[in-house]
Order: C-alpha cells, then structure tokens, then sequence
C-alpha cells in the first residue's frame, strides 16, 4: 500500500507578507506603509535636530568671533603697555641677548673637536654669567642712587 502524502509543508516565514499578517497582504500592504511613514518622520525629526544643532554651533562660534574682535580691539586701546612692550624688546636687541640672530658668529661646524666645542660653550656660559652679573650690579646701582635721592628729598 503506498503510504499517504505528506501534508503541503509550511511556506518560508520569509516568503509571507508580513510576520504580523502571514497570509493577509492587504494588512502587511498598510503595516509597510505605515513603517515607511514612521521611519520617513523619524528621519525628518533628526535632520531638523542636527539643523538646529548645527545653527547653534554657528551662533556660538560667531559669539566667540565678536569676543575676539573685542578683546583685540581693547588690546589696541592699551597703547602704553604696548610701547613699553616694544621698548624692552628693542632694548634686548640692542643689547644683542637674542640667541637666534643669523648674524652670530657661532656657526655650527662639524669637523670641530668635541674638546673645543666644550670649551666654547664653557666661554660663552661664562660670559653669560658676567653679563648678567654686570646687569645686575648696575641695577643695584640705579636702585641705590635712587634711595640716595629719595633720601635726599625727604630731608
């Protein structure tokens, strides 16, 4: 006796309609539908975010714009602590302090001894010191005549 078919099997759940509605198309139609509408309108509420997001950055960044403008315009007011800027670094200049000046007579040689190249630097460290020394010695001069005047005037 031949056995009885198998009853028609189960369709693919990916082949239906919709999980919700398998075998209604009508009602999986208006679920995707719907979805898409939901998805559309989530989509939307981002881009406005991210718009309003984005503007807010903008504002910030022209408010710090104008505080810069300001702060420079203010510095620009303050023209005496400029000039005494200016005049201390032309007083350095003069004074030849100024370690990145091409024009100095240390030249980097590289043939030169590792012996003589410590001497050098012991030179010049001395000299350093010797300047500074002497600065400091004449400004303890200034400071001293002045109490000397002061003194003076009091009396």
């Amino acid at each position: 006796t031949p056995k009885p078919l198998a009853t028609a099997a189960m369709v693919h759940s990916m082949d239906a309609m919709s999980n919700k509605w398998r075998d209604d198309p009508v009602r999986a139609i208006n679920e995707k539908k719907a979805a898409r509408e939901a998805q559309a309108l989530v989509r939307s509420d981002a881009q406005a975010r991210a718009a309003r997001m984005l503007e807010q950055k903008l504002k910030q960044a022209q408010k710090g714009v104008e505080a810069r403008e300001y702060e420079q315009a203010g510095a620009i007011d303050n023209d005496e602590e400029y000039r005494q800027e200016m005049e201390q670094r032309r007083r350095k200049l003069l004074e030849g302090g100024s370690d990145s000046d091409s024009s100095s007579s240390e030249v980097h040689d590289p043939f030169m001894s590792k012996a003589r190249r410590k001497e050098l630097k012991e030179d010049k460290r001395k000299k350093e010191k010797r300047e500074k020394k002497a600065r400091k010695e004449k400004k303890h001069k200034k400071e001293k005549h002045k109490k000397e005047k002061h003194k003076k005037e009091k009396h």
